[in-house]
């Protein structure tokens, strides 16, 4: 657990108030001052244990949202991607130095850009005369394979890359899919139910 300097002061402020509010009542009745004391500080206790339970829960509850916030983290050159509220895996590569967020799709052998994502990447690609075939589970589709001069990730540079685009008879993807192809350009990655690791170094 972590006190934020704020949340230390709160309680520091807090627990004063009360020893001296507490302490003004046991002087108040002399008579019964040892019981008093005794209760002052079970009281004291209470109080502390409740408010120390408190920020423990503000202090994780602030955590797992910043987590949610930031679900890529970085750890012994690893890359750590936490699964995203829609129970998929995303990373973020530069295509020609142009950000591109991909959903990883292990399933897939080949990357497979959306539409939107290609006409954002611009007019300067080298369209190859491959068209290839590809089975989805909304049926069979066909693509045209590109040619990206420069693919990284986070700093780490996969090099050039032959990735597949649909082609205009067929609708496509909404999210650009990140395939094997490119997962084995990384030194290792390994998938769990809630993490996807990926060794950068």
């Amino acid at each position: 657990m972590n006190f934020s300097n704020a949340n230390f002061s709160s309680l520091l402020y807090l627990s004063v108030i009360l020893v001296v509010l507490l302490f003004v009542l046991a002087l108040s009745t002399k008579k019964h001052l040892n019981n008093n004391l005794q209760n002052l500080a079970i009281w004291f206790l209470i109080f502390f244990g409740a408010v120390s339970c408190y920020y423990i829960w503000i202090d994780d509850h602030f955590n797992i949202h910043r987590w949610k916030d930031e679900p890529q983290g970085f750890s012994n050159g690893a890359l750590l991607i936490a699964k995203e509220s829609d129970g998929h895996f995303y990373l973020t590569l530069h295509l020609n130095e142009k950000p591109f967020k991909f959903l990883v799709d292990t399933g897939a052998t080949r990357t497979l850009l959306s539409k939107e994502d290609f006409a954002h990447l611009g007019q300067n690609i080298k369209t190859l005369p491959q068209i290839r075939r590809l089975e989805t589970a909304n049926g069979i589709i066909f693509a045209d394979e590109i040619k990206v001069a420069n693919v990284a990730a986070y700093g780490h540079q996969l090099g050039p890359s032959e990735l597949l685009v649909v082609s205009e008879d067929f609708e496509g993807p909404r999210k650009s899919l990140l395939g094997l192809d490119l997962l084995n350009k990384f030194k290792n990655f390994e998938l769990s139910k809630q993490y996807l690791k990926i060794q950068l170094e």
